[in-house]
């Protein structure tokens, strides 16, 4: 191929450039794998193109000297191996334009500057620095010179060169050719060893980082996680710190007006008030005993059971009395009538008579006779809890069996006394609902704290629409908040707070005792916050009214509890709607 310029100088480095092109692949990645000039710089195996580009910079380069084994790289692929090489330096100088014109001026000078012979590389070199120019043949010319001057040559060789004996001089050239060949192949394989060798520590290498890459990943992760709990923390002493300064003096001033009345009423109140009592005759008094005195009455024309049992512990009450005029007589009298000790035995006599009557085994301690006292007026609630605490005080044997036997009658005397006045007690249930079951049958006052997207993802059954359809945020809020009003304005004695994310803080309320409010705020978790922050409030406004969570978040409802307020499930909601 003609070289697009007549400068001789880029005439030789377009010939260099098209060896380096024609040179395969494997030749080209077999160097580069034993080469030093190729350890570095990003090389990689089976991309010849870069390889290509850095053999060109190297073998036109004027301050690096090609190597060895990047001359016999380059010549194995020239015109030196086949042509040049084969001839001495004089007939070279004597056939120079007849090459020149075979096979182009740029080429013979190459041919020479990549020949081992230093007395070749002298030739390319001077003939580049004099500027040596070259007679102009046509190329069948000078193929028919070259053919006069080595044709005799080729006729007595023959076409093959059979049946010629190998000279010494071409056995040494073909023996430090291979010798060559072997050396380079052994520093090739010394190479490829010592590259396996690297690849197996680099194995090693890649394989401890990944396990260390994998600690630190774990590591990083338990960071970031210990960081979130860090920051929700954070987060929720900030709330508290800041509504305790913005209503630090309110409370102040409470507490001190409440420990001012309790201090004042504590010194003053109870001597004056049984000053009043003793002085005054308390119409208080006259009124309760005149109610009392009415409700025995009442009581003895509905049940004549207890009518009768009324009279007859009347009768009692007079014959404890005189029984304890007997007595006292009896310690005190000086000399005794025969009469006196026949009346105290008879009034005795009758006493116990009439107690076995009617069934009177009085309570043997003090708690047991507290109990029977409470049992008596207790309704639905109160019985359940004293029924409760019962059962957990006989866990530490407080009764034994004729008290537990008079507890449990008294019990089950009182329940079937309330199922007849239309009166049930609750019975077994978690605290939670029993406590929303007595607001809404108006028994007790509970708030009732929900929150509202947790609710709406829970109960999706409910509000969620059938496949297919879609239905915005804001009417599935809609259903809530409706589902809510309907079950709970008509009981005043609970009270319900919906609790909604949201991006500006707001309020309304569709029932006067239902209100809706959504928190505001940026970020995660904003109506988790204002929950909490309306629990600690409801808290410190009245300590005794129950609230009630509803939520399946159960970080929020662990912190809820916390706070003293109790949890319930969406689920039990969700039968209430």
């Amino acid at each position: 191929m003609t070289p697009p310029t007549t400068n001789i100088t880029e005439s030789i480095t377009y010939e260099l450039g098209a060896i380096i092109d024609a040179i395969p692949d494997d030749a080209i990645n077999s160097f580069a794998s034993v080469d030093p000039s190729f350890k570095h710089g990003g090389f990689r195996p089976g991309q010849t193109a870069p390889v290509r580009k850095r053999l060109l910079a190297i073998a036109t380069s004027d301050n690096v000297p090609l190597t060895d084994s990047l001359r016999r790289l380059l010549t194995r692929h020239s015109l030196n191996h086949t042509v040049v090489s084969r001839l001495s330096e004089n007939t070279i100088t004597e056939l120079r334009h007849e090459l020149a014109a075979l096979f182009g001026t740029h080429r013979l000078i190459l041919a020479l500057q990549l020949d081992s012979r230093p007395e070749a590389n002298k030739l390319a070199e001077h003939w580049l620095t004099n500027n040596t120019s070259f007679r102009s043949l046509s190329p069948q010319d000078a193929a028919q010179r070259l053919y006069n001057a080595l044709g005799t040559i080729c006729d007595a060789c023959g076409t093959t060169g059979n049946g010629i004996a190998t000279t010494k001089e071409s056995w040494s050239d073909e023996r430090r050719t291979l010798s060559e060949e072997i050396r380079d192949l052994r520093t090739q394989l010394r190479t490829l060893r010592s590259a396996e060798d690297r690849a197996r520590n680099s194995q090693q290498q890649n394989e401890t980082l990944t396990s260390e890459l994998s600690s630190l990943k774990a590591a990083l992760k338990e960071a970031e996680s210990s960081i979130r709990t860090a920051n929700n923390t954070i987060a929720t002493l900030e709330t508290q710190l800041a509504d305790e300064l913005k209503h630090r003096e309110r409370r102040l001033q409470s507490a001190l007006t409440t420990a001012l009345a309790t201090e004042f009423a504590g010194w003053l109140a109870s001597g004056h008030a049984v000053e009043t009592e003793s002085k005054y005759k308390s119409q208080n008094t006259t009124d309760i005993i005149e109610r009392a005195t009415q409700a025995l009455e009442r009581q003895a024309t509905v049940d004549r059971h207890s009518g009768n049992r009324t009279t007859i512990i009347a009768r009692l009450d007079t014959l404890h009395q005189i029984q304890d005029r007997l007595h006292d007589a009896l310690a005190n009298a000086i000399v005794q009538t025969p009469e006196l000790p026949l009346a105290a035995k008879e009034v005795e006599a009758e006493i116990s008579r009439l107690e076995n009557l009617i069934g009177i085994t009085q309570p043997t301690t003090e708690i047991e006779r507290t109990l029977h006292t409470r049992l008596h007026s207790a309704n639905g609630n109160a019985l359940y809890n004293i029924n409760l605490l019962i059962e957990r005080m006989q866990e530490f044997n407080t009764f034994d069996n004729t008290a537990l036997e008079r507890l449990n009658q008294a019990i089950a005397q009182r329940r079937t006394a309330l199922m007849a006045i239309g009166a049930p007690p609750e019975g077994d249930a978690p605290e939670p609902v029993l406590a929303l079951r007595r607001s809404l049958s108006g028994r007790s006052p509970a708030i009732l704290l929900i929150d509202g997207h947790n609710l709406l993802f829970a109960l999706q059954g409910r509000y969620m629409p059938a496949s297919g359809a879609a239905v915005p945020d804001k009417e599935k809020r809609a259903r809530l908040v409706a589902d809510i009003v309907r079950v709970v304005s008509p009981h005043p004695t609970c009270r319900a707070w919906i609790v909604f994310d949201g991006p500006e803080p707001s309020e309304e309320s569709p029932a006067p005792n239902v209100k809706v409010s959504y928190s505001g705020g940026i970020g995660d978790h904003r109506a988790d916050k204002s929950i909490l922050a309306n629990i600690r409030y409801l808290r410190d406004a009245d300590s005794t009214i129950p609230i009630i969570l509803t939520s399946n978040d159960n970080e929020l409802c662990g912190q809820a509890r916390r706070l003293g307020a109790l949890t319930i499930a969406a689920t039990d909601i969700g039968a209430l709607l």
